[in-house]
Formats: structure tokens, sequence, C-alpha cells
């Protein structure tokens, strides 16, 4: 007997149950598309991250090679300035 009356209740309100159900599923595809995307976003986060450390880590090896090329380029300044005041020297003499 209860069959019976389950069946009247389906045929009743079968467009109601349909439309539940299909946005059940829909709301359920619908999650699992956000997660698949999230999972790809934060994959190409972590590899974003990755490539910053790596390339802040070049930028400070640079920066340590630019002060090796300054106080280099100091030393030659001061080779200059010495070379410039032994030639004044050489023509005062001559002079």
């Amino acid at each position: 007997m209860w069959a019976i009356e389950f069946f009247r209740f389906i045929k009743d309100w079968w467009f109601l149950i349909a439309l539940v159900g299909g946005s059940f599923f829909s709301m359920y595809k619908g999650i699992q598309s956000i997660n698949s995307n999230l999972k790809d976003i934060i994959y190409q986060l972590k590899t974003f991250s990755e490539k910053l450390m790596l390339s802040e880590k070049d930028r400070a090896e640079i920066h340590i090679e630019l002060k090796e090329h300054d106080k280099r380029l100091d030393g030659q300044k001061e080779k200059i300035i010495e070379h410039e005041q032994q030639l004044r020297t050489l023509f005062k003499e001559r002079g």
C-alpha cells in the first residue's frame, strides 16, 4: 500500500523532484570544477613563489658582485690619482 502512495507522490511532484535533483547535481559538479581550478591555482602559486625565491637569491648574488666591482673601481680611482700626482711632479721637475 505504501508503494502505491509513494508512486502517486512521485507522479504529482515529479517536476519538483527532478528540479531539486538536477540542482544538487549541478552544484556538485560546480564544486568539483572549483576544487579542480583551485588545485591548479595553488600549484601555479607554489611555482611562482619558488621562482621568486630564486630571483631573490640571484639578486642578492648580483649585489655582492656589484660591491666587489665598486671596491675594484675605487682601487682604480686611487691609482689614477697617484698617477696624476706623479705626472704633475714630473712636469714640475722638467718645468
